[in-house]
């Protein structure tokens, strides 16, 4: 089934054929036992993807619970987590969830669900980071509610549920790198790029970005001795060529120690001029001081934003 197909099969039902929304008692009641079972694992989840596996695990379990409290509690965790490691998927999955078996928590004329999915995507995109998350996921669950759709609007539609599952904004995650050398390996426990003390060393991804421009962010964190005379190189090139269509340079600022990680901010803009996959490489362009016991950097994430 094409996604434009499946969407007008997710299209939602007249509330009187969904459960009401449980009652605050209920609710309280539900939090209380989610918090008993998932309460620590949650805490400790630091990392995107450490949140985006609880969120997942709670999904699951809220899928085959017979409790209306306990599920429609599951699903609002599910759907918190899902924004706060800014999953799409994960949280399209929640909505897909609510707008299919609950009545909303605030009813709406039939006809009023399709003005206020636009109003509400309209409102998400001016905002960035996990409000913007937020809000999109608020207007796909209005979208769904609506009931019924054009075909021109189904095929709109689409193309968002698509930007949500990917992001507008593309982040490279540590776990989604292929680190290259002899040292530097990705540490799952941590969800970083570490022992990169080899200045030949470097790492790679692979991404699909659409055409446009972008800011990049590096979320790194690097150690007293190797600031602020080492130098890290960017590039990012068209899947198979031989040359990048995008290379900078930065050196490293102090962080503090380890875990203490910043958000550096790349001065240069870069273009993208076609739909495509692309390779973005992070390397040493000079370690100072040399010596080949001392860490370079650790990486958590590069993020590309759509200016």
């Amino acid at each position: 089934m094409g996604p434009v197909l499946f969407l007008c099969a997710m299209l939602g039902q007249a509330d009187a054929d969904l459960q009401p929304v449980p009652s605050l008692t209920a609710l309280v009641g539900a939090r209380k036992l989610i918090e008993d079972v998932y309460g620590r694992r949650i805490e400790a989840a630091k990392a995107a993807a450490q949140k985006a596996a609880v969120g997942q695990e709670i999904l699951a379990v809220a899928e085959k619970e017979q409790n209306q409290a306990n599920r429609y509690a599951g699903l609002q965790v599910a759907k918190r987590l899902a924004v706060e490691a800014e999953n799409g998927k994960l949280g399209l999955a929640v909505v897909k969830r609510f707008a299919s078996e609950f009545q909303p928590p605030l009813p709406r004329e039939a006809d009023a669900w399709l003005p206020a999915a636009e109003t509400a995507w309209d409102a998400a995109e001016s905002k960035k980071g996990t409000d913007r998350l937020a809000g999109r996921l608020d207007a796909a669950e209005c979208w769904l509610r609506a009931g019924k759709s054009s075909a021109i609007g189904s095929e709109k539609w689409g193309k968002r549920f698509a930007t949500i599952e990917t992001g507008a904004d593309v982040v490279l995650w540590a776990r989604d790198s292929q680190p290259k050398g002899d040292r530097i390996a990705y540490a799952a426990d941590l969800d970083v790029i570490f022992r990169w003390s080899n200045a030949s060393d470097y790492i790679e991804w692979k991404a699909f970005l659409p055409a446009g421009k972008y800011s990049i962010t590096i979320e790194y964190t690097a150690g007293k001795d190797m600031v602020p005379h080492s130098v890290l190189g960017l590039a990012i090139g068209a899947s198979g060529a031989s040359r990048s269509i995008h290379e900078e340079a930065f050196s490293l600022e102090r962080t503090g120690a380890f875990p203490t990680f910043v958000l550096h901010q790349m001065s240069d803009v870069a273009v993208i001029r076609s739909d495509g996959e692309y390779i973005i490489r992070l390397g040493v362009l000079k370690k100072s001081p040399a010596r080949s016991w001392i860490t370079i950097v650790n990486i958590r994430s590069i993020r590309l934003s759509q200016k």
